[in-house]
């Protein structure tokens, strides 16, 4: 019993980093409608980010946030002006293209500048650890789950309590309305691309501190916010929140009774039943900021 409530600790600690860039992810979907596929490709612009800061500036990485999330919004604000914004009226067919492509090309990219080796950085962070009791918590990962409930309280803040944050959310509620009482749509939908990425940089600075980083890796995370999003209630905030540390908790006491190898097998079978049993998720359908 002891061994599953640490993992059931670990997978809160980690699944709350997966809820992140899943929030981003969702905040996208939820307000524009379009399914972005390079989100995986915004986390790991996010931690290569974040190694270049520390390895040749020699700044933290929890610190290099300050650089990484403000970088990561202009960058979603320009994909957004130059592609995104010419397919939102088109088919999915046509927005998953464009995404699948946009992320290849940013992949290839980072192969290209920084060759497909993996790397990693050295903090103290990664190797030390908390007590309490049995039970022991790593300070990488404790930071990391802190400053998530740091940005998503901001972004609740931000949501329901700005004037930009109650015209995103007058814009999921009713487009034509919005746009009778004068808000500007297509100013409102580049807000959330550029915040989703933000998130997404974010929560690559802070994965980088206790994960390998690679050109592919955004592949693994994409996955993982995906499922998290479909578990937590497509384009709800909190929903995005909660369904990542259920796929973190998943993972972890999944490798309590079942092989390493076997742990997203886990996750997957508990996917496929959420979508069997309750297809809306925890959350609802819409856009929510409970």
């Amino acid at each position: 019993m002891i061994h599953v409530v640490q993992a059931i600790v670990s997978g809160i600690l980690i699944g709350g980093v997966y809820g992140l860039f899943s929030i981003g992810l969702t905040l996208i979907l939820g307000v524009t409608r379009l399914t972005n596929f390079a989100h995986g490709e915004f986390i790991m612009l996010g931690m290569y980010l974040t190694y270049v800061a520390f390895t040749y500036f020699s700044i933290n990485p929890y610190l290099s946030i300050v650089i990484v999330a403000p970088l990561m919004y202009l960058f979603g604000l320009v994909i957004y002006r130059l592609l995104y914004r010419k397919v939102l009226s088109q088919s999915e067919l046509v927005q998953i293209v464009l995404t699948v492509a946009l992320s290849l090309v940013i992949q290839t990219a980072m192969m290209m500048i920084f060759t497909p080796n993996i790397r990693s950085i050295s903090t103290p962070y990664a190797q030390t650890f908390y007590h309490l009791g049995p039970f022991f918590v790593n300070q990488a990962q404790l930071i990391a789950f802190l400053i998530v409930i740091a940005c998503s309280i901001a972004l609740s803040l931000f949501l329901t309590r700005t004037d930009l944050g109650k015209a995103i959310r007058a814009t999921v509620d009713d487009r034509e309305m919005a746009l009778m009482i004068g808000i500007n749509i297509q100013k409102i939908y580049a807000l959330p691309v550029g915040l989703g990425s933000a998130l997404a940089g974010v929560a690559g600075a802070v994965i980088l501190t206790y994960f390998p980083l690679f050109p592919t890796v955004g592949a693994t995370f994409l996955v993982m916010a995906f499922v998290s999003i479909v578990m937590g209630g497509m384009g709800s905030v909190m929903g995005a929140l909660i369904g990542g540390m259920l796929v973190g908790i998943t993972q972890q006491v999944s490798t309590v009774y079942l092989p390493y190898d076997l742990q997203n097998g886990t996750l997957f079978v508990l996917f496929i039943t959420f979508l069997l049993f309750k297809p809306t998720g925890l959350m609802g359908r819409r856009l929510t900021y409970e």
